[in-house]
């Protein structure tokens, strides 16, 4: 029986789903921000210049039976008040 997981149903809509990949043992989720500003954890200010970015590997709940790994693109931004690098996802 054939079946299409519609998933972005799930995540919030500044996520979004860049691929997903199927196996018969598990799903493999790629995932990054369409947040394109964040606000520094110090001062507060809002920031639109990140600097880089990286990816980081979560292990999320079983869908169906398979296990699931999330790969989440996240962005390290610099505050323009003090130039504290922050990170945000």
């Amino acid at each position: 029986m054939a079946y299409s997981l519609e998933l972005q149903r799930y995540y919030p809509g500044e996520i979004e789903i860049t691929s997903k990949d199927e196996t018969p043992e598990k799903i493999v989720i790629m995932l990054k921000s369409k947040t394109l500003s964040q606000k520094c954890p110090k001062c507060g200010c809002k920031s639109e210049q990140y600097h880089s970015t990286y990816t980081r590997k979560i292990s999320d709940l079983p869908i169906l039976g398979k296990s699931v790994l999330l790969f989440v693109t996240a962005y390290k931004y610099d505050c323009s008040n003090n130039s504290y690098p922050f990170i945000r996802h």
